[in-house]
């Protein structure tokens, strides 16, 4: 018994004794002077928070702070040069920091929900401002951001909501996704010449912002990056820029114009929804296409001018609108489009599309029962989806393949086990949604007469499993062969210009994608989770491949990218067999997540055109023994995220060591050698 209490006595002191032990021995910080604590870095410091994380102790720093250039522990001094992760996390506390100027990075989180921060001052040593730097400060009224700084990270001022002007720098070169999100009492923004990307979400419900100047750097503006601005009156888009996202200006109540410019060819889904005070528009002779609802709600718009080129106007894009409103009954144009049907259509109706009519818009004819007869001249290209659904003309319509004019409208009743379809030569278009969920498709020929494959053609054919897109064919369109997941094989034909968005998606099976010399742009998420994809040839035509393009294709192993991209974004996410990349010299920015969880990858070679390397670009790349970096000035990364593999040995210019010694997150890597020589690849 005395045995046993002995052995109880001993176990109660050894818990008590792991417990005093456990905050020592996992504290985040290495030590504490004057009230702020900080971690090492070789021969800097980093501010940090007290205990092993930021959520463990609550308000730890309080009332006014100032960050010193040096500090002084256990007789040795170090240069403090960054704020770090979450530092000042949830200090509700704090009113007030000074930032000493040898600070260069501040890093995620570092001061946010500091609901208590009214001012700060930032010096002009800092050249990143990290994701979600200041989120959630919600009492800091105005900000001064030095010309030092080069980009503002992913939601580094949203939830600002007391913030009333801001000056961006002519450094800076990218506002990020959320930047300021929820700044609602933000009531003029000057965007430098120097931005060229304005990212989605970006000025979302800052519903105080009355003007907005936006440079003729800027190249493209960021799905919802204006939405539910309620308060914005007009805004000029330059013509540099190229698209308007999704739901970019949607909500924008009080804006009364706005000059879309010649250089734009698309205008996003829900672009400008409920813009209720919107007067008039004038799209311009460059755009092709109108998303679906893109004007939808916009109750004042009476005067719309649509230019010939349009070849494709999405579901709804202009309902709502005064124009609409003011149409008569009958069969409504816009530009060459055969938008709607509006009223009620008498029985034994029969329309003749006028000559040149170039498309058909989603659901045109939807539910119009008493439409018995159609002319569809040879025009048209494009039907969208559902444009002649619950009409008695198609439900006339016989069983098996249904055509509407010249386009492959949809496959009507059940489908046999094991069907092969041959289109019919003169076919020149698949209408969107055609084949969609036809798991009983196990090929189809598609002949040299199509043009163009629509949106979700062929999505969930289960059973399909090889494809030949003829030279004849310039569109693949959104999610066309989306989880075709016994779809072994693809050749694109030369003539295609561009993979849309989840074109190839879930196409499990897929071993091999021929792509043709033609194509531009390969879309978001293209060929996500193609997990049988061993390799990919992409031509030099490519200019831009989407975010997330080749996510998960877990097969994949060696991947050429052409000479014609200048940005990697979330590209090749999850490829975990990748073991080698060539990085042409044409690259500025590895994006977000480029190369995140390539597990397999052993080396990687940076030119010296990338000046920017941003959050989790290689992160969880945990067998990479040796990255080259060939620019002699250290890219700027992001966060200390940009990697998580600073075991690595980092090979860069000799002339350059010293500066990727001192250069944050470059600093973090624990063998830093000056033998990286520039062949002509890599060579500016």
């Amino acid at each position: 018994m005395k045995h046993f209490i002995k052995a109880i006595l001993l176990l109660l002191l050894l818990v008590l004794l792991v417990a005093l032990l456990l905050p020592i021995l996992t504290h985040a910080h290495d030590f504490e002077v004057d009230g702020i604590y900080y971690k090492i870095n070789g021969t800097t410091a980093t501010v940090t928070y007290k205990g092993n994380s930021h959520h463990q102790y609550s308000n730890e720093y309080s009332g006014s702070v100032t960050i010193p250039a040096t500090v002084t522990y256990n007789g040795t001094t170090y240069s403090v040069t960054s704020i770090g992760n979450d530092a000042f996390s949830g200090c509700s506390g704090l009113t007030n920091i000074n930032i000493s100027n040898s600070v260069t990075t501040i890093g995620q989180g570092a001061l946010s929900g500091c609901s208590s921060l009214t001012t700060i001052n930032i010096p002009n040593s800092v050249t990143t401002i990290g994701q979600g730097a200041f989120f959630g400060c919600s009492s800091l009224t105005n900000i001064n951001i030095p010309n030092s700084v080069t980009s503002i990270g992913d939601a580094a001022f949203s939830g600002c909501s007391s913030l009333t002007n801001i000056n961006i720098p002519n450094s800076v070169t990218s506002i990020d996704t959320h930047a300021f999100y929820g700044c609602s009492n933000l009531t003029s923004i000057n965007i430098p010449n120097s931005v060229t990307n304005i990212g989605d979400w970006a000025f979302f419900n800052c519903s105080g912002l009355t003007t907005v100047n936006i440079p003729s750097s800027v190249t493209s503006i960021g799905s919802c990056a204006f939405a539910n601005c309620s308060s914005l009156t007009n805004i000029n888009i330059p013509n540099s820029v190229t698209s308007i996202g999704e739901q970019a200006f949607s909500g924008c109540s009080n804006l009364t114009s706005i000059t879309i410019p010649n250089s734009v060819t698309s205008i996003g889904l829900l672009a400008f929804h409920d813009c209720s005070s919107l007067t008039s528009i004038t799209i311009p002779n460059s755009v092709t296409n109108i998303g679906n609802s893109a004007f939808n709600g916009c109750s004042s718009l009476t005067s719309i001018n649509i230019p010939n080129s349009i070849t494709s106007i999405g579901n709804k894009a202009f309902d709502g609108t005064a124009w609409f409103n003011n149409q008569p009954d009958g069969l409504i144009y816009a530009g060459l489009v055969a938008y709607q049907y509006k009223g009620t259509m008498p029985e034994g109706t029969s329309i003749t599309l006028k000559d040149g009519t170039k498309s058909i818009a989603g659901r045109a004819f939807y539910d119009c029962s008493g439409l018995t007869t159609i002319n569809i001249p040879n025009s048209v290209t494009t039907i969208g989806y559902e444009a002649f659904d619950g009409t008695a003309w198609y439900n006339n319509q016989l069983d098996g393949l249904v055509y509407a004019g010249l386009v492959a409208y949809c496959y009507k009743g059940t489908m046999p086990k094991g069907t092969s379809i041959t289109l019919k030569e003169g076919t020149i278009g698949i209408a969107d949604d055609a084949f969609r969920d036809r798991s009983s498709l196990t090929s189809i020929i598609i002949p040299n007469s199509v043009t163009n494959i629509g949106d979700e053609v062929f999505s969930g054919c289960s059973s399909l499993t090889t494809i030949d897109i003829p030279n004849s064919v310039t569109n693949i369109g959104g999610g066309a062969f989306i989880h075709c997941s016994k779809l072994t094989t693809v050749n694109i034909g030369n003539s295609v210009t561009t993979i849309g968005t989840d074109a190839f998606t879930g196409c499990s099976k897929l071993t091999t994608v021929n792509i043709g010399n033609s194509v531009t742009s390969i879309g978001f998420h293209a060929f996500s989770g193609c997990s049988n994809l061993t390799t990919i040839n992409i031509p030099n035509s490519v200019t831009t491949i989407g975010d997330g393009a080749f996510l998960y294709c877990s097969s994949l192993t060696t991947v050429n990218i052409p000479n014609s991209v200048t940005t990697i974004d979330g590209t090749f996410c999850g490829c975990s067999n990748l073991t080698t990349i060539t990085i042409p010299q044409s690259v500025t920015t590895i994006g977000s997540e480029a190369f995140s969880s390539c597990s397999s990858l052993t080396n990687i070679n940076i030119p010296s055109s990338v000046t920017s390397i941003e959050d989790y670009a290689f992160w969880e790349c945990l067998s990479l023994n040796d990255i080259y970096c060939y620019a002699t000035t250290p890219p700027e990364c992001k966060n200390d995220n940009s990697f998580s593999n600073y075991s690595a040995t980092l090979h860069v210019p000799a002339a350059s060591l010293a500066d990727y010694r001192a250069a944050p997150v470059w600093s973090k890597f624990k063998n830093i050698v000056g033998d990286a020589v520039a062949t002509n690849r890599y060579r500016n």
